[in-house]
């Protein structure tokens, strides 16, 4: 008797694992389809407006698929509005093909993984959003590929080793924030003073 209901349980685990994976799958697929549903708006044939944080498309909450062109027709920016707010990927690109940003929002809010790279190709900055605030590590590089700003950030405030070089690649500050307060000091090496070092 205890082995049937051990089995029983069992299948009842896999039949709600089943039926969940089910609904997520429906669901993702009516969000594709809404998006899909959307009309295309080339952002050069309408009045594209933004508000106190929402899109309008001639004077209307914008819903829709937008898209940005350069004179050549090579494709500038493609993005999504739903309700006036930003919603889905925006990508836009240089002149030269080479892309340049990548943005996700959630009803207007930063969310996940942001990268923009220099027209050459080479990445210029990689952050991390969570309900439109900077999570996690941030990092930003020079044209010429230096790097010169990695922070880390809880809930949009600094948290955690920060560092910061110049353009010559000689550091600029390093310090960490532990719990909101600062060990270290902005202009030193290693939480070395800068006048200690200048005085000796």
């Amino acid at each position: 008797m205890a082995h049937q209901a051990r089995l029983l349980n069992k299948k009842r685990v896999w039949v709600y694992f089943f039926a969940c994976c089910f609904l997520l799958l429906q669901c993702r697929q009516k969000e594709q389809h809404a998006s899909l549903l959307l009309p295309d708006v080339n952002t050069a044939t309408v009045d594209l407006q933004t508000r106190q944080g929402i899109t309008y498309i001639n004077n209307q909450p914008a819903n829709a698929r937008v898209y940005q062109l350069y004179t050549n027709g090579d494709t500038a920016f493609t993005g999504v509005y739903r309700s006036g707010k930003a919603d889905g990927t925006f990508i836009y690109w240089y002149d030269n093909k080479q892309l340049k940003e990548r943005r996700t929002f959630d009803a207007g809010k930063l969310e996940g993984t942001a990268e923009g790279w220099w027209p050459d190709g080479k990445q210029k900055f990689i952050y991390h959003f969570a309900n439109d605030a900077f999570e996690g590590n941030v990092k930003e590089w020079s044209a010429s590929g230096s790097i010169y700003r990695d922070m880390n950030y809880q809930k949009g405030q600094e948290e955690g080793s920060e560092k910061m070089w110049y353009g010559n690649g000689k550091l600029r500050s390093n310090y960490i924030i532990h719990d909101g307060h600062r060990v270290g000091l902005l202009g030193t090496k290693n939480c070395v003073n800068v006048s200690d070092s200048i005085f000796k």
